[in-house]
C-alpha cells in the first residue's frame, strides 16, 4: 500500500515539475517575441539599443539620408525625426540629446544641428537634427550610415541606415499671381515624378522685409495650388519656390524673388 501512495506522489511531483517547465518556456519564447517584434516595427532601421535606452523611445526616432537637386546642383541631407504623438514642442527622445553625428561608410563624420520649431502659418511641427550640404556638392553615395546619439558625453543609441542614390528632377517653369491675400501658384512637374512624391510650396522674406518662413504640403498629382491668407507685407520682397519630395530625398525649382 505504501509503495503504492509513494508511486502516486512521485508521478504527481513530476507532473508539477513538467508543467513549470512548460510555462517558464513559453514565458521566455513570448517574451522573446515581443522584443523582435519591437525591433522591426522600427520603420527598417537597425537600432542598437546600448546605455537603457528603452523600445519604446527607439521608435520615436527615425533617421534619414537624403538626396537634394535644384537648378544650382547636387547634395545631400541628413536627418532625424521624432516620431509619435506629444503635448508640447519640447517632448521627445531627440529634445535632450547633445549631440547627433553621421558617419558614412567612406569614412567621413557629419554633425547635425538641432531643429525644433512650430511654422506660424501652416502649424507644422518640426522636432529634429538635421544638417543641410552645401550647394554644388554632391549626392550621397549608396552605402551605410550610421547615425550616433550623444547624451553627457555618452553614446546612448546607434542608427545604421542604408541609402540607395536617387537622382530625381526638380520642378520648372513655376509662376504666381496674386488675388488680394491669396497667392495661386502652377508649375511643370518633372518627368521622372516618384509615385509617392508630394509637393510643398515655400515662401521665405527678401532684403528688407521682416522675417517669415511660410511652407504648405499638396498632393503629388497636381501642378498647381492655392495658398490662402498669407501674411505677406505689401511691397515686401520674397522668395519662393517648389519642392518635389519623395522618400529619400527631395529636388526644388529655382527661385522666384517678387515683390507683394
Amino acid at each position: 500500500m505504501q509503495k503504492k501512495y509513494g508511486f502516486l506522489l512521485g508521478a504527481l511531483l513530476m507532473g508539477f515539475i513538467l508543467v513549470g517547465l512548460l510555462v517558464y518556456f513559453n514565458n521566455n519564447i513570448h517574451n522573446s517575441y515581443e522584443v523582435n517584434n519591437s525591433l522591426e516595427s522600427n520603420g527598417g532601421n537597425n537600432i542598437s539599443n546600448n546605455l537603457g535606452v528603452n523600445f519604446d523611445e527607439e521608435k520615436k526616432v527615425f533617421s534619414e539620408v537624403w538626396s537634394q537637386h535644384s537648378p544650382y546642383g547636387k547634395s545631400y541631407e541628413f536627418k532625424v525625426n521624432c516620431v509619435g504623438e506629444f503635448k508640447i514642442l519640447e517632448e521627445c527622445f531627440l529634445w535632450d540629446i547633445e549631440k547627433v553625428i553621421v558617419n558614412s561608410s567612406d569614412g567621413k563624420e557629419y554633425f547635425l544641428n538641432k531643429d525644433f520649431n512650430v511654422n506660424n502659418y501652416s502649424g507644422e511641427i518640426t522636432r529634429r537634427w538635421v544638417l543641410y550640404g552645401p550647394y554644388n556638392s554632391s549626392l550621397p553615395q549608396t552605402g551605410e550610415y550610421n547615425f550616433i546619439f550623444i547624451k553627457d558625453g555618452e553614446v546612448i543609441l546607434t542608427d545604421l541606415v542604408y541609402y540607395t542614390q536617387n537622382n530625381i528632377g526638380y520642378p520648372t517653369e513655376v509662376r504666381w499671381k496674386r488675388y488680394s491675400n491669396e497667392i495661386f501658384v502652377s508649375w511643370k512637374p518633372p518627368k521622372n515624378f516618384p509615385e509617392e512624391g508630394f509637393y510643398k510650396v515655400i515662401i521665405w522674406n527678401e532684403f528688407g522685409t521682416p522675417s517669415i518662413f511660410i511652407s504648405q504640403r499638396f498632393d503629388g498629382n497636381i501642378t498647381n495650388a492655392s495658398l490662402k491668407d498669407v501674411p505677406l507685407q505689401n511691397n515686401g520682397n520674397y522668395s519662393l519656390n517648389v519642392a518635389v519630395y519623395f522618400k529619400e530625398g527631395y529636388a526644388f525649382s529655382k527661385y522666384n524673388i517678387f515683390s507683394w
